[in-house]
């Protein structure tokens, strides 16, 4: 096997890194914020644009 990439057992540690709160992870929580509100304004962009076609109801079929 080649170890070109990096390895899971690394991405482990860097994980645990973050989680344990290291310094330079300490804005973890202020990027999910800041993302957060940006897919807001994302999406009451596409709310103001007016219905596309996969957000219009689709008729019920006919029973029987």
């Amino acid at each position: 096997m080649k170890n070109d990439k990096k390895t899971t057992f690394g991405d482990i540690h860097d994980y645990l890194r973050r989680v344990n709160g290291e310094p330079e992870d300490l804005d973890f929580k202020s990027f999910f914020e800041q993302s957060r509100a940006l897919m807001a304004q994302k999406n009451e962009a596409q709310a103001s644009e007016g219905p596309t076609s996969d957000t219009t109801p689709k008729k019920p079929k006919r029973a029987g």
